[in-house]
């Protein structure tokens, strides 16, 4: 009986060993699987970051910026009633909701308002002007981010207007040259694109008899003052110089001898790009194998001017400018890489009220303004301006 019970314990410890040899070699096999996986992992892990190690990072050899320019943004009277209504208020976006594409991606976007701001004064148009302050919320709208202030109606309402003007742009988060607080600011402006540093200047021909309480208040074209101007920004290492300048004669076309001596004689103190306004109507442009250019007037960018009160059509049109800049991060020079001349027109029209629109001609015609729907007699108006606009700058 005892011999029996061995046996049977002797055969179930045989079966129990057999069981666990089984086991054990079952587990060595996925672990030793699991050892491998491992391995692999990190033998290709490591072949990876070998490989990322060896790739050289690419070395940024170019950086560019875009700059944009529009002329005379008025607000004669009709245009301020236009947008204003009862209980609302003044809102001056819609003349700038079509072309404020144009300046989407752009650094830095200038505009030439020509009206002041003053609080304490009425409201009026030409020919002392006082703009309501939310114009300068439209500008902005637009897409701008500096206004020249330097023109021939800064001074419409003294010294106060100068600097409400100032204090409005200023709490609009935009930036202003031409017009100055105080004899301590600096006039001109130094902007800092990634390494692309710009100069920026603004001078008026004058003020239409005003003369100002102070000198500091309106920068005065005066070659001695633009040449400390262009040494003071360069010292402070400007790659480019841009000024901005109100001169010329109102509603003269052709570029005349005297303002192209001039123009020349400010591109010789070391100015690169003039864009100039005033006259109220597109003039010529004129670029330099070396890089430089005159845009001599870009005519009106928004105003009232028509062709039924002045009996000129010229005066409904703009030119929009757009350049790009190229810095060789090797040889440390800046180039122009492109100028882009972009023809405007101001449209006005009546439903239940004016209403004025700035419309970009060339991509109003193709298609390319979204929300405008150019009709037969839209186009028509378009061809017109393009055409009037084409012949001043390429004849």
């Amino acid at each position: 009986m005892l011999n029996k019970v061995y046996g049977i314990l002797l055969l179930a410890l045989i079966l129990l060993a057999s069981y666990l040899g089984f086991s054990y070699l079952t587990y060595e096999e996925k672990h030793n699987d699991l050892v491998y996986a491992e391995e692999v992992s990190d033998s290709e892990s490591k072949e990876d970051e070998k490989a990322v190690e060896e790739v050289e990072p690419v070395e940024e050899t170019f950086k560019e910026i875009t700059i944009t320019g529009a002329g005379d943004i008025m607000t004669h009277l009709p245009i301020i009633k236009a947008h204003f209504q009862e209980g609302l208020g003044y809102d001056f976006s819609n003349p700038f909701k079509y072309v404020r594409a144009l300046n989407e991606g752009a650094d830095l976007r200038l505009a030439n308002l020509e009206t002041v701001v003053r609080d304490d004064a009425p409201v009026q148009g030409f020919p002392t002007f006082n703009a309501p302050y939310p114009i300068i919320y439209g500008a902005r709208y637009g897409g701008f981010n500096v206004l020249s202030t330097a023109n021939n109606h800064s001074y419409d309402q003294g010294k106060q207007g100068v600097l409400d003007t100032i204090s409005h742009i200023k709490n609009a988060g935009l930036d202003n040259v031409g017009t100055n607080a105080s004899a301590e600011e600096d006039r001109t402006r130094l902007y800092d694109f990634d390494g692309i540093k710009i100069g920026l200047m603004s001078y008026s021909y004058g003020l239409n008899g005003f003369t100002a309480e102070e000198d500091y208040l309106v920068n005065i074209i005066n070659l001695d003052s633009m040449a400390a101007d262009v040494n003071h920004l360069k010292a402070q290492g400007a790659d480019k110089i841009i000024l901005f300048v109100h001169w010329g004669v109102e509603y003269r076309t052709d570029l005349y001898e005297d303002l192209q001596n001039l123009g020349h004689d400010i591109l010789d103190l070391g100015v690169d790009y003039i864009l100039g306004s005033h006259p109220h109507v597109v003039m010529p442009v004129e670029t330099f194998d070396n890089g430089k250019f005159i845009v001599y007037s870009m005519g009106n960018f928004l105003s009232n001017q028509r062709k039924e009160i002045l009996h000129n059509q010229h005066t409904e049109q703009g030119l929009f400018v757009r350049f790009k800049l190229e810095k060789d991060l090797k040889t440390n020079i800046v180039s122009l890489k492109e100028l882009e001349l972009i023809p405007t027109w101001v449209n006005k029209y009546f439903t239940d009220r004016w209403y004025y629109e700035i419309i970009p001609i060339n991509e109003a015609l193709n298609g390319q303004v979204q929300g405008l729907e150019v009709d037969e007699n839209l186009q028509m108006k378009l061809l017109d301006a393009k055409s009037k606009i084409d012949s001043i700058l390429y004849k």
